[in-house]
């Protein structure tokens, strides 16, 4: 139920351009449109993250056997991992996270809303701009990088995703859905009036 009413309301969002992109950006791309990386893709069913990586396991599955997914609030939920240890449970899906030092994934509603990859030492590089631009050719994403707040990070606001590009500590890439915070918001403020409505002085 809960998925349904994500992918209504991230459809409902979307028809509304400045909302889903939070500011004007020249990336047309939607959240249909935003790459693959390492099999995984914004919105991807859990189930199907999981066929993918079955070491990753459901929440509260704690045999010692898998890494399980942590339950969270508000329909969300994460998991995250470094690959030296993800290859002790499933060394052929290690094959698929050569040269990725560490995976965090979240989803709401059972649906995969960030992808973060932490890439290993392996190769370097000379400037964060480099970087950004290696995956953008390499992803057939826009050549419209922005600078963020952080002067070794660069983004592009896609309509209803975003991609990040950073050199802090190691080489990394994450793709977020832009829907989601405002979701979470949204189902906070009737959370909060829920309990003022139940409230008993």
């Amino acid at each position: 139920m809960h998925c349904v009413r994500y992918l209504i309301l991230c459809a409902t969002l979307c028809l509304l351009p400045p909302v889903c992109a939070g500011q004007t950006s020249d990336c047309k791309l939607t959240v249909d449109d935003a790459p693959e990386i390492r099999g995984l893709k914004l919105r991807m069913a859990k189930k199907d993250v999981i066929a993918l990586y079955p070491a990753i396991s459901l929440e509260r599955d704690y045999s010692g056997n898998s890494i399980p997914i942590t339950p969270g609030t508000f329909g969300e939920s994460s998991v995250r991992f470094h690959t030296i240890i993800y290859g002790i449970y499933d060394k052929r899906g290690a094959e698929k996270l050569r040269g990725v030092d560490r995976v965090e994934l979240r989803f709401l509603d059972g649906r995969l809303s960030h992808i973060e990859i932490h890439y290993d030492d392996s190769t370097t590089w000379d400037s964060v701009d480099s970087f950004a631009r290696k995956i953008g050719d390499t992803m057939g994403l826009p050549p419209v990088w922005q600078e963020a707040r952080n002067a070794e990070e660069r983004f592009i606001e896609c309509q209803g995703f975003r991609v990040t590009a950073s050199l802090l500590s190691r080489p990394s890439i994450s793709f977020s859905d832009s829907v989601v915070p405002q979701i979470i918001k949204q189902r906070q403020k009737e959370e909060e009036q829920k309990a003022r409505e139940s409230f008993k002085p």
